[in-house]
């Protein structure tokens, strides 16, 4: 019979009880520095028409295609390809291509009009995507702003100018045409990213960690549309609920034949380093930072 320890158990009380008495002690939404961690705020940018979003770590890692003159960018989630002839980028969005003479931000443009390259890319099953995007359709709407950026950001996007909503029983507005979670209270805004707090007081300049959240927010009601952000409210139960959730121990099962169809791309030269602290003599592949 299999026996669960009692002082096993024990322990896990023990934890989560901490944690829950550490979320008390921080009734006063005090922050403080904690060593290791960035506080710093990413890059965070408001627009008022839909945008997107392109982020890619760090400088652009162009991986020549055998047999092309193109290069595809591997350390971005976007389709996106460099033609040496054309002296031109191409980036695949929902189906159409667009063209830009440099990958930033502004200045694309729809296209029909590919480097023969592209039909090599179609024959092949290793760009599926590409091929159904080939031949490359006509379409009449103008394409989305592009923001690009080579450092993590945070775009948040309003439905036209900001509409301010009362949220009862408190100090507390919403932003009432927008999906992310941004408020405003005391003449500064307060946004809500990733369970960390940023404010401003101008949402087009920079922003700032939030050392001390204003109390208001924890007389946000239960069935307010915005009442998730009770789990980031350091002293809310709905905070305590959330912190003894994080503390339970997880496990994941995976098997031992599991990614044998996995394709690595490996841009620089094969590196490995051995494992530290682990019973095993297996190496690691050292991977470039931006594709870990």
């Amino acid at each position: 019979m299999h026996r669960t320890s009692l002082l096993s158990t024990a322990k896990i009380v023990l934890i989560l009880l901490a944690g829950a008495a550490l979320l008390r002690e921080s009734h006063a939404q005090q922050i403080s520095p904690v060593l290791g961690l960035n506080f710093a705020p990413p890059r965070i940018v408001v627009a008022t028409r839909p945008t997107h979003l392109m982020l890619i770590d760090g400088p652009p890692a162009r991986v020549p295609i055998s047999g092309t003159g193109l290069e595809f960018v591997v350390n971005t989630d976007w389709t996106v390809f460099y033609s040496d002839e054309r002296k031109a980028w191409y980036v695949l969005e929902d189906g159409s291509w667009l063209t830009n003479s440099m990958l930033s931000s502004g200045d694309w443009r729809r296209t029909t009009e590919l480097p023969p390259d592209f039909l090599t890319l179609q024959v092949s099953s290793d760009w599926p995507k590409v091929a159904a995007a080939l031949p490359p359709r006509t379409v009449q709407s103008p394409p989305l702003p592009f923001l690009i950026s080579y450092e993590p950001t945070e775009l948040v996007l309003i439905d036209g100018e900001a509409v301010l909503a009362e949220i009862p029983g408190t100090d507390l507005q919403y932003v009432s045409n927008t999906r992310n979670d941004l408020f405003m209270t005391g003449g500064r805004y307060y946004l809500l990213v990733s369970g960390r707090w940023f404010s401003t007081k101008d949402v087009k300049r920079m922003w700032y960690a939030v050392k001390q959240l204003p109390d208001e927010f924890s007389r946000i009601p239960k069935d307010h549309p915005r009442a998730h952000v009770l789990a980031s409210v350091p002293g809310t139960a709905a905070a305590e609920k959330a912190m003894a959730e994080a503390l339970k121990p997880k496990t994941n099962v995976i098997r031992s034949d599991a990614g044998g169809d996995l394709e690595v791309l490996l841009v620089q030269g094969r590196t490995f380093v051995h494992l530290r602290g682990h019973h095993t003599r297996l190496p690691r592949r050292r991977i470039p930072r931006w594709i870990r």
